[in-house]
């Protein structure tokens, strides 16, 4: 049997500088799935450096997966991604990400975001991504949204629709709602996200499809001037066409400005 995720419901992200250069983030994010489904453990470092007009991020992820039985995989993954602010209408993401083949992370990954600024307290974003995962499977993807700020609420929502080689169409809706703290730089972020995945079997020349959906909620805790605590925590539901099963995600992190 050959099964495709298409890997629709995705958290977005981006540097948090404050009066500081740059900032370290390391931290330990933990996936427990049900029905006998196993669990996934990373470790990851995000090292962020303020640049004039942006920001450079490199990061590195160490993480397992175990399936429950006798599949363990071992992954490890090296991301370099740079903001950059071309003028005061325009920004733009560009990411590259490399790890190593198996289920864990994605073993490369090349994006681009392009951010427009036309209207006040507005931000239209357009995207692509082609990325390549364990056992070949490569998928394509095309995306839109944008971002409405209003004091401190900052509302994101994201279009993307994928194309798995040789699998199919899927896609997924991305809602994001930013709550930053009246006092001090912290902030409570809220992720709710639905989606289709194509899957093949061996069974059927057909494609079937499933869907999948994701809840989360961020903290971004300052304890001093220079050290914040983040935690995330999250529901995952994947509904496949043979099986339904879900996963409880935790994340704890530290982050260092420097």
């Amino acid at each position: 049997m050959k099964k495709i995720l298409t890997p629709g419901l995705v958290l977005l992200s981006s540097p948090v500088i404050a009066a500081t250069t740059g900032n370290l983030t390391v931290g330990y994010d933990y996936t427990n799935y049900s029905h006998n489904h196993g669990t996934k453990n990373i470790l990851f470092a995000d090292l962020t450096h303020k640049l004039d007009n942006g920001a450079v991020v490199l990061g590195v992820s160490q993480g397992r997966r175990d399936y429950g039985n006798s599949d363990k995989f071992d992954g490890t993954r090296g991301r370099g991604t740079i903001w950059y602010d071309w003028t005061p209408l325009l920004s733009s993401r560009s990411s590259i990400s490399v790890g190593n083949n198996s289920p864990v992370f994605v073993r490369r990954e090349f994006l681009n975001d392009f951010n427009l600024k036309f209207v006040k307290n507005t931000v239209l974003t357009l995207g692509a991504r082609h990325a390549q995962y364990y056992n070949n499977t490569e998928v394509n993807s095309l995306s839109a949204g944008g971002a409405f700020y209003i004091g401190p609420l900052i509302t994101t929502y994201r279009y993307t629709r994928y194309d798995t080689v040789g699998t199919g169409n899927s896609e997924s809706h991305l809602l994001s709602l930013r709550l930053r703290d009246v006092q001090g730089g912290g902030y409570t972020q809220l992720f709710a996200s639905t989606g289709t995945g194509a899957y093949t079997y061996d069974w059927t020349p057909e494609t079937r499809n499933g869907k999948l959906h994701n809840l989360s909620v961020k903290r971004v805790q300052p304890l001093t001037e220079y050290v914040s605590l983040v935690i995330v925590l999250g529901k995952q539901w994947f509904d496949t066409p043979v099986k339904n099963y879900s996963g409880v995600n935790g994340l704890v992190g530290v982050e260092w400005g420097m």
